[in-house]
């Protein structure tokens, strides 16, 4: 509509390839935000190294966006046997990652506003005790939610997934939010019957049911909730070597 304002011809279809190029590629690199922004999370504490991680980010974010995007229009330009300009190349390529860095910190910033609303919507989370060596070595989670207050010990939470600054914790069909690191809340349930199965997941293996190999090496752990979670090849024999232990306790009790 504006390029017929001043009088120039444009085919019906260049701006839908034009805007669905680009959209889509911003889809596909929302994985690699998603990882940044979890391996370093924006903190109060640490905000000028971690924005200045986001801010180096942004280059090959830009770089695989305008690179995709322009070899999608150059393809569909070629099959209407036309040509696609992009025009002055260094000028462009700092205008396209003036936008991309602006579109990446506004998806960091919707990643942050959603784990707040999810910490209001599942109830915060915090860790009032930890192991002390006695009998038991439970940890007690003291989780509020609309103003009401509610306790729930680690043998009830099923396995806890890490979530930037938070983790969330997964006990049955809920969850609930706790602003910790996963290498922090590992450290602080002490002796209780939790093992790391991969980089982001802490599970409690007393809640596990079964164990399913990958073609890759990895594996899938069944929980009694219903949830499968990814076991990574480097954490596997930590894993299988609970099973064999719970197993062999098994075969004991029932001889």
């Amino acid at each position: 509509m504006e390029r017929a304002r001043i009088g120039l011809k444009i085919d019906t279809w260049e701006p839908f390839v034009w805007e669905y190029s680009s959209g889509v590629f911003i889809l596909l690199l929302l994985p690699f935000v998603f990882a940044i922004e979890k391996k370093f999370p924006l903190s109060v504490a640490d905000w000028k190294f971690s924005t200045l991680v986001h801010a180096a980010a942004t280059i090959p974010f830009s770089i695989i966006h305008v690179g995709g995007m322009v070899a999608v229009r150059s393809a569909v330009y070629a099959f209407f046997d036309r040509r696609y300009d992009f025009g002055n190349i260094p000028v462009e390529l700092f205008y396209e990652w003036r936008k991309d860095a602006f579109t990446y910190f506004t998806i960091v910033v919707v990643v942050n506003v959603y784990r707040t609303f999810r910490e209001h919507a599942d109830g915060a989370a915090t860790m009032t005790n930890t192991p002390n060596g006695g009998a038991s070595n439970a940890v007690i989670f003291q989780i509020v939610k609309d103003k009401t207050e509610i306790l729930i010990a680690s043998e009830e939470i099923d396995w806890i997934e890490a979530a930037g600054n938070y983790v969330i914790l997964h006990s049955g069909d809920q969850t609930h939010m706790m602003r910790d690191t996963l290498k922090s809340t590992e450290g602080r349930l002490g002796r209780a019957p939790f093992v790391r199965v991969h980089r982001s997941a802490l599970v409690n293996m007393n809640r596990a049911v079964g164990l399913t190999s990958k073609m890759s090496g990895g594996a899938h752990l069944q929980m009694r909730n219903g949830a499968t979670i990814n076991v990574s090849k480097r954490h596997l024999p930590e894993v299988k070597r609970h099973f064999a232990a719970d197993a062999a306790q098994n075969a004991a009790l029932s001889g």
